[in-house]
C-alpha cells in the first residue's frame, strides 16, 4: 500500500473542525489533519513541520494579504485551496484597492466559493472562484409549524455585530408589525433597549431547534453575506426565509419595503389559516446539501487539484 496523501484543513476553526470530522472517514486514502492556526499556539508550531509534506492545504477563509500557512505551503510547492465565505471577501477587496496584497495568493492558489454573488465580487480583483459547497446536512428535519394565528419570525445575530446584521431594521419592522412575534438568538441587544414588546432577544441559546420549530419564517439581512448556515438550516426545516441576497427558495428582500410586503403576506396566511411551510426549500437542501453529494463533489475537487 502506497503512502497516504496528506490534506491539511485550516481557516475558520468551527467549520474546519466540522469538515475534518466529516472527511476523516470518507478520505480513506488520505491523512486528514485539522490545524487551528488562528487560536492554538501548539497548532501553529505543528504547522511548520507538517505543511512542507502536505499534498493540499485547504482553508475555509480566503486572504490576499499575510498568511504564514500559505507562505510555507507555496514555498514548498504544496497545492493550496482557499474557500471564500463572506467577510474575507470584503477584506480582500479593500486590500486590493490599497495595493497591500500578495499576487501569488491570487495567481498560485485554487479558489472556491459557495454562491454566485461572492464569485462576482471576487472577479474584479483577479480571483476566479469555482462554486462548491462544504456545508452539509446528515438527516432530514421534520417540519414543525407553530400553533395559533400569530406570525412568528426568527433571526440570528451577534451582539458584537448587531448593526451589521440588521438589528435596527428588525426593530423597525417590529414597530410596524406589533402583532407579529420577533425572536432574536445570539444577541441580547442590550445597546438597543428598550426593545419593542414583541421582540425577544435571547442571546446565546443551547437549543436552537426549539426556536426554529416555534417560527414560521426566518430573517437574514446583513450588510454583506456569504452563504449563511442559518439560511440553509432554515430551508432544511421548511421555513420561509426573508433574505436580502438572491438565493434559491428564499424570499428576496433587498429593501425595507420588500421585507414589509413579505411579512404582510405571511401574516395574512397565518391569520387565515392558509399558511404552508416551504417544502420546496426543504427538498432543495436535502438534494443539494446532503452529505454524500457535498463531500463527493469536494473530494473530487481535491483529487483534481492534486493531480
Amino acid at each position: 500500500m502506497g503512502k497516504k496523501r496528506r490534506l491539511i484543513l485550516v481557516g475558520l476553526p468551527l467549520f474546519a473542525k466540522r469538515l475534518h470530522a466529516a472527511l476523516e472517514n470518507k478520505l480513506i486514502d488520505w491523512e486528514v489533519i485539522h490545524l487551528d492556526t488562528y487560536t492554538s499556539r501548539f497548532d501553529k508550531i505543528r504547522a511548520v513541520f507538517l505543511l512542507p509534506n502536505a499534498d493540499i492545504v485547504y482553508s475555509i477563509n480566503g486572504t490576499i494579504t499575510g498568511s504564514k500557512v500559505f507562505d510555507i505551503a507555496l514555498r514548498n510547492r504544496v497545492k493550496c485551496i482557499m474557500h471564500w465565505v463572506g467577510t474575507d471577501v470584503l477584506n480582500a477587496i479593500q486590500a486590493h484597492k490599497s495595493g497591500d496584497f500578495r499576487l501569488d495568493f491570487i495567481e498560485k492558489v485554487h479558489h472556491l466559493c459557495e454562491v454566485d454573488w461572492i464569485q462576482d465580487e471576487l472577479k474584479p480583483i483577479g480571483i476566479h472562484a469555482k462554486i462548491l459547497n462544504f456545508a452539509s446536512f446528515n438527516h432530514s428535519f421534520e417540519i414543525q409549524v407553530p400553533k395559533g394565528k400569530k406570525l412568528r419570525l426568527l433571526t440570528y445575530m451577534s451582539d458584537a455585530r448587531a448593526e451589521f446584521y440588521g438589528l435596527p431594521k428588525v426593530i423597525e419592522l417590529a414597530k410596524v408589525f406589533p402583532e407579529v412575534s420577533f425572536t432574536i438568538v445570539g444577541a441580547k441587544a442590550s445597546d438597543f433597549h428598550p426593545l419593542p414588546k414583541n421582540v425577544e432577544a435571547l442571546g446565546w441559546v443551547e437549543n436552537i431547534d426549539f426556536h426554529f420549530d416555534n417560527s414560521h419564517a426566518t430573517i437574514r439581512i446583513p450588510k454583506h453575506d456569504g452563504l449563511s448556515n442559518f439560511v440553509l438550516e432554515s430551508l432544511a426545516r421548511g421555513k420561509h426565509v426573508l433574505y436580502n441576497h438572491p438565493y434559491s427558495h428564499c424570499n428576496f428582500c433587498p429593501t425595507h419595503e420588500n421585507l414589509e410586503q413579505a411579512i404582510r403576506q405571511l401574516k395574512q396566511t397565518v391569520e387565515q389559516d392558509t399558511f404552508k411551510p416551504n417544502l420546496a426549500g426543504k427538498q432543495f437542501v436535502e438534494r443539494e446539501f446532503n452529505s454524500n453529494y457535498v463531500f463527493s463533489q469536494l473530494i473530487r475537487e481535491f483529487e483534481t487539484v492534486v493531480g
